[in-house]
C-alpha cells in the first residue's frame, strides 16, 4: 500500500553538490497589480540550480502571477529595483521584457495546468512544438520537422510512457495523459529550468502521483530545476526539497520541506489545520492499478 505522506525521494547528492552555488532563477523585488489589487508584492525569490521548490499558498496567492513573470509570460510593474533572470539571462527589468526575450525564454519550459496542447494535432506533433524557439520560424509555422526531431519527440514520449499514442490526436487523450504529454514537450525543449503552474489541480490522485514522479526524475536524472506551484501540502513536502509559501503577494514562508510544520501552514493559509488541504493518500495498490492503456516506464510508474 501506497501513502504520499510517508513517500521518501532519492536525491542525488553528488549532482547537487555541482550546482551549489549557482542560481537557476533571480527575482528581485517583483511586483505585479491589476487595477487596485496588488497579485504580487515586491517578492525576492533564488532558486539554485538543480533545486526541487514546491510554491504553496491559498487561491488568489499569488502563485500563478509569479510563476508567469518568471517566464515573461507577463510583464511585471514598471520597478527599477525589480529584475528576473533565469540560467543567468535577463527576461524582464524595470516592467519590460528584455530585448532579446524570445531567445532568453528557450531556458524555460512553462507548464500549464489546463495542458495548453493543440487537441486537433497529433500527440507527436504537440511534443515538437517545444521545438519552436529554435528552429526557423517558416519551419514551425508549416509544422515540418526533421526526422531526427520526430525521433526526438518520439524518446521524449517513450520516457513518459506515452510513444504508443503518438499518432493519435491529443483531444483522444485523458487530462493525466495529455499533462505527460506537455512534460514531453518540455523535455524536448531541453530547457534549463522547468515551471509548473499547478500541473495537477485538476487530475485525480493516481494521475496526479504520476506526474510528480515524472517532474521529480526529470529533476533528479537530468538535473533540471523545477518549480512547481501546488495547493496539495504532503505532494509538496513529498517530492520538494525547499517550500515557499505565498500569501497576499508575499513570500510568508521559505523552508526546507523537513523544516515545515503545522503551525507554519496554519499561519501561512490564515485556517485551522483540519481546513487546509493536504492532498489525497493513495491506498490503493499497484496492483489494483489499472494503466491507461501504455506499458509505462519505471520514472512513470507510481
Amino acid at each position: 500500500m501506497i501513502k504520499l505522506s510517508t513517500l521518501k525521494i532519492n536525491i542525488d547528492v553528488n549532482r547537487l553538490a555541482s550546482n551549489s552555488g549557482t542560481k537557476a532563477i533571480e527575482a528581485k523585488s517583483v511586483r505585479k497589480t491589476f487595477g487596485n489589487n496588488t497579485a504580487v508584492a515586491g517578492v525576492d525569490l533564488d532558486v539554485q540550480a538543480g533545486d526541487m521548490v514546491a510554491l504553496i499558498g491559498s487561491s488568489g496567492s499569488g502563485k500563478s502571477t509569479l510563476l508567469r513573470m518568471i517566464a515573461g509570460l507577463i510583464n511585471t510593474d514598471k520597478n527599477e529595483q525589480g529584475s528576473i533572470k533565469v540560467a543567468n539571462k535577463v527576461i524582464q527589468a524595470n516592467g519590460k521584457l528584455d530585448k532579446n526575450v524570445r531567445k532568453n525564454r528557450s531556458s524555460i519550459a512553462f507548464i500549464f495546468q489546463q495542458f495548453n496542447l493543440v487537441r486537433r494535432l497529433s500527440v507527436q506533433t504537440n511534443v515538437l512544438i517545444g521545438l519552436l524557439g529554435e528552429i526557423p520560424r517558416w519551419r514551425g509555422s508549416l509544422c515540418w520537422f526533421t526526422k531526427e526531431e520526430k525521433q526526438r519527440a518520439l524518446a521524449a514520449l517513450e520516457r513518459v510512457g506515452l510513444n504508443s499514442f503518438a499518432e493519435q490526436r491529443a483531444s483522444t487523450l485523458s487530462g493525466g495523459q495529455q499533462q505527460r504529454v506537455a512534460i514531453a514537450r518540455s523535455l524536448l525543449q531541453d530547457a534549463d529550468v522547468i515551471v509548473a503552474d499547478e500541473p495537477i489541480a485538476s487530475l485525480d490522485p493516481r494521475s496526479a502521483k504520476r506526474v510528480m514522479d515524472i517532474l521529480s526524475d526529470i529533476n533528479k536524472q537530468d538535473g533540471k530545476t523545477v518549480v512547481v506551484s501546488l495547493h496539495q501540502v504532503d505532494y509538496a513536502k513529498a517530492y520538494c526539497r525547499r517550500i515557499v509559501g505565498l500569501a497576499n503577494g508575499e513570500v510568508k514562508i521559505d523552508l526546507s520541506a523537513d523544516a515545515l510544520n503545522d503551525e507554519d501552514l496554519v499561519e501561512l493559509y490564515g485556517t485551522e489545520k483540519d481546513e487546509i488541504d493536504f492532498g489525497v493518500s493513495l491506498s490503493q495498490s499497484e496492483n489494483e492499478f489499472v494503466s491507461e492503456g501504455a506499458a509505462v516506464p519505471a520514472l512513470a510508474r507510481a
